[in-house]
């Protein structure tokens, strides 16, 4: 059995654990991060996305002006990742404005960034329990190659996406299989000729009309499918799929990805057969595993409120913005509601939704933080999760420094000083 001590423990690689793992070594603690994957990213990269979402003000309609509402670390991603040649220009849609990636820089981008900063990364290694004794987290188990490992933290930051730290020690978080938002099996095609037109959302949206129409049988079960245009000029990221999955369990992820294979060469074929632009493309890469954009939701100290996301609201505690709007995809449709802010530019992302109810110790940053359904489907994205992520991670150096007895009792107007002299909008 290894047993290994850290001043903060970061569980989850994606992008709101890299920016945790950054921001606390950043602030002088010794910080280890974990992630059950060969390379961080999270779904960024398993699952090659394809766009920076939510790091614009709000949008309702394609006559509004838009500016950036996320700096900080997840600024610092997107601006390693250009000067690689990894992010597109600044992409316009009637409600989604991002930034296209490219899901082969990314991680490497991310490798740099953690070492830049002295974090000891471990991949290959699996959160597979937690011990916690008067509301502190005492360790953390985990599973790899190198055997059973046993991690004492003086401060834990769940960042799994999952809140798999929270469910194994215990702690309360809802999780109603039957409406989590479906997942998706996205996929590249190279060989593309866009001087014929990539085909818009009306556009396919139509052609996929017509095809279930004469063939209910056809593998095309999203109706709103898009193509997302990554940085290279002939590739293309298809997402076509909709695949109704339970993230926490095996056997749900096991035929989620199974079903997800399946539908790709089906979905290419009609992509060739449809669009003049893809005649001669064809399948260059499938996505490592299946997106997942909803499992358990913490039970925080506070909580992010549908009505906050709605009508922009500030927060008191806020420790940075999103703007993103309410982007579900619906539990046994084959469609997505799209909602944008009905007032102010962006909303607060409040500190106490991070902090699980009855942890002294333990934060949660990434899509898993305390929210309403609605508010999660807007704030489950890039932009929103680097921002908790940061915040997570200069809260738990802060904390160590000035030996606060618990995250509640935290100084948040210190927190939100230190958060903006590192480059977080707040």
């Amino acid at each position: 059995m290894l047993r290994n001590k850290v001043d903060v423990l970061v569980a989850g690689g994606g992008p709101a654990g890299v920016s945790a793992a950054v921001s606390a070594a950043k602030s002088g603690a010794s910080v280890r991060i974990l992630d059950s994957n060969g390379f961080f990213g999270g779904t960024l990269v398993s699952g090659i996305v394809g766009s920076f979402c939510g790091m614009f003000s709000a949008r309702r309609s394609m006559d509004d002006q838009t500016y950036q509402v996320v700096q900080g670390v997840g600024e610092e991603i997107r601006k390693l990742a250009h000067d690689k040649g990894g992010v597109s220009p600044h992409n316009h849609s009637r409600y989604f404005d991002s930034y296209g990636y490219d899901p082969c820089i990314l991680p490497i981008v991310l490798d740099e960034l953690i070492l830049k900063y002295g974090v000891r990364p471990s991949l290959h290694s699996l959160v597979v329990g937690a011990a916690v004794e008067d509301g502190a987290i005492t360790e953390v188990t985990v599973a790899s190659k190198s055997g059973i490992e046993r991690i004492a933290a003086s401060v834990v930051i769940d960042c799994t996406g999952d809140a798999d730290i929270v469910h194994y020690s215990g702690g309360s978080y809802r999780k109603n299989a039957a409406q989590l938002q479906p997942g998706s099996f996205n996929f590249r095609m190279s060989g593309v000729d866009r001087s014929k037109g990539i085909p818009t959302l009306p556009e396919v949206a139509e052609a996929i009309r017509n095809a279930t129409k004469n063939n209910p049988q056809a593998h095309l079960l999203r109706e709103d499918s898009m193509f997302i245009n990554p940085v290279s000029d002939s590739e293309v990221i298809c997402g076509f799929s909709r695949l109704t999955v339970d993230g926490t369990d095996v056997e749900s992820l096991t035929k989620a990805e199974i079903d997800g294979r399946s539908q790709v060469l089906p979905a290419a074929q009609f992509i060739r057969e449809t669009f003049p632009a893809f005649r001669n493309a064809r399948v260059c890469n499938l996505a490592f595993s299946v997106g997942i954009r909803e499992t358990r939701i913490i039970d925080g100290v506070g909580r992010l409120t549908d009505d906050d996301v709605y009508y922009g609201r500030s927060q008191p505690d806020g420790v940075g913005k999103c703007a993103w709007p309410v982007e579900r995809h619906v539990a046994g449709e084959r469609h997505t509601e799209v909602v944008p802010l009905a007032e102010g530019d962006a909303y607060d992302l409040p500190f106490s939704a991070l902090i699980p109810v009855g942890y002294k110790n333990l934060l949660a940053a990434g899509r898993c933080v305390s929210s309403e359904r609605a508010a999660n489907a807007s704030a489950r994205v890039f932009g929103p999760c680097t921002v908790t992520g940061q915040a997570a991670g200069t809260a738990a150096a802060q904390l160590l420094a000035d030996q606060t007895p618990s995250f509640e009792a935290l100084d948040i107007a210190k927190l939100r000083q230190t958060l903006k002299k590192d480059g977080a909008l707040i």
